[in-house]
């Protein structure tokens, strides 16, 4: 859910208060509150701290945003181990991406043998 939920404010730009409680709702249906629901809400953390600079304030401010407190509770831990992330490792997301192309290359050179 990281990778989808970062994509997509990547691409919007923006979250508002419905679409951060609503992109996690086909998840919700089938099981509140179980892992596949939480790892969708602490990637809206993620995604919610990077769409904001990492900007752990603002990250947390759209975890707000969620109406329940299980899913802000959530969502806060995500926003914390973004920022962590990303000061440990502020270009992480850039060394997977080129990470992944360069394991592609090497797949399809293989592959053309």
């Amino acid at each position: 859910y990281h990778g989808v939920i970062q994509a997509h404010f990547a691409e919007t730009g923006a979250a508002d208060s419905a679409e951060v409680n609503g992109l996690c709702t086909r998840v919700r249906a089938r099981n509140p509150h179980g892992w596949e629901y939480f790892q969708c809400v602490e990637g809206l953390a993620h995604g919610l701290t990077i769409l904001n600079g990492h900007d752990l304030v603002k990250g947390l401010a759209g975890c707000d945003l969620l109406g329940g407190a299980w899913e802000r509770d959530s969502c806060y831990g995500g926003a914390f181990m973004e920022n962590v992330g990303n000061a440990t490792h502020p270009h992480h997301a850039a060394l997977i991406e080129q990470e992944f192309r360069q394991r592609r290359a090497r797949s399809t050179r293989h592959r053309s043998r």
